[in-house]
């Protein structure tokens, strides 16, 4: 007979719990907002939704890094004006009690500007500071800074010293 294992404890974060999709979870493990995941994008990257993307192009590993925040995420569903429902478009069914007509509208949580030099532009694409304009590094990271330069940046930590593409994501700051 195989022993009997005494339960064991969830991990603890070792961090406050990320903001859904705008922080990096891979430290902390968990996640703020209910019933979402933090999904890891690659080594550098890791975000906390509700299903990890499956983007042409953008591809994730979509490991799990630590538990599903318990609880429903806060999603709602608009059925757009040209669908009528019927068992031939099954997605739908949830939202429409019979013989009445419903609407939900998707709700967002705009991402807030990220801090110059401090953080991941990639999805914001808005600087914090004045004069500031977010910049592509690679596929995987961009930041806010005046300017850029093609190539190595030598204030980029060591072990992430990759070259620059410079790509302007969004407006300057004014």
């Amino acid at each position: 007979q195989p022993p009997v294992m005494p339960p064991t404890e969830a991990p603890v974060p070792s961090g406050p719990c990320a903001e859904t999709k705008v922080e990096d979870c891979r430290v902390s493990s968990c996640c703020m907002d209910p019933g979402v995941q933090c999904y890891e994008k690659h080594g550098f990257w890791a975000a906390c939704l509700v299903d990890c993307p499956s983007l042409e192009g953008d591809t994730w590993s979509c490991a799990l890094l630590g538990p599903r925040t318990p609880g429903n995420p806060i999603v709602t569903t608009t059925i757009p004006a040209s669908v009528v429902v019927t068992t031939e478009n099954p997605q739908w069914l949830p939202y429409v009690q019979s013989g009445s007509t419903i609407t939900a509208t998707f709700t967002t949580t705009p991402v807030p500007c990220t801090m110059t030099r401090k953080g991941d532009c990639t999805y914001s694409r808005c600087c914090q500071d004045p004069g500031m304009q977010c910049y592509e590094k690679d596929q995987y990271w961009a930041a806010c800074q005046l300017g850029c330069t093609l190539g190595v940046d030598p204030r980029d930590r060591e072990g992430q010293q990759t070259p620059w593409s410079c790509a302007l994501l969004g407006l300057r700051t004014p």
